[in-house]
């Protein structure tokens, strides 16, 4: 089953993890732009 991101999952992630390398914007492009999500490289 494949897990999309939403601006909602990210607002909880940051308010659990706190901010990272990546926000609703980066992600939500990425996915708009190549068609598939690819995570950040540490």
């Amino acid at each position: 089953m494949p897990l999309y991101a939403t601006p909602e999952m990210l607002e909880a992630y940051t308010a659990t993890f706190g901010t990272f390398l990546f926000s609703a914007d980066t992600v939500l492009g990425c996915v708009t732009v190549t068609g598939t999500y690819t995570p950040p490289k540490p």
